[in-house]
């Protein structure tokens, strides 16, 4: 069974994107992000294989008071004798409850590129794909709840 590797990297990309931001546009929250700066290190083991930034700042969307939340993850380590990078950047735009409004999602690995620009609306994600000069469009349901 050979695996198309273009479309296992945009599955992914989507998958991560989501799970970043996996919350109802409705939900109602009581406390703004906290503004600052995280760096974490990434160990498999004892080894360290990367690390990881998130930074949140006061910004604006659309003329209107946000949150920017950026993050940034930086991995590699050797797999089967082969060095392997991947990195992972995300910048998403929140409203003053919390909820994603927009988000630029990129994952770079092994020589593919995948870009994602997503657009949170009360019940869909409008979604823009590119991956190694392949583009398309996603609609995906918030479910009610």
């Amino acid at each position: 069974m050979r695996i198309d590797k273009t479309k296992l990297i945009i599955k992914t990309g989507i998958m991560i994107m989501i799970l970043t931001c996996a919350v109802n546009t409705n939900t109602q929250a009581t406390v703004s992000p906290q503004i600052g700066e995280t760096w974490m290190g990434i160990y498999f083991n004892t080894a360290k294989i990367g690390y990881s930034k998130m930074k949140i700042t006061k910004a604006a969307y659309k003329n209107k008071p946000a949150f920017k939340l950026d993050t940034l993850s930086v991995t590699k380590m050797m797999v089967l004798g082969e060095q392997v990078e991947q990195t992972v950047e995300s910048s998403v735009f929140l409203d003053k409850k919390s909820a994603p409004l927009y988000q630029i999602f990129q994952m770079s690995s092994a020589g593919h590129k995948t870009k994602i620009k997503a657009v949170y609306l009360p019940k869909e994600i409008s979604v823009q794909i590119e991956s190694d000069g392949t583009r398309g469009t996603k609609s995906i349901p918030i479910p009610d709840g």
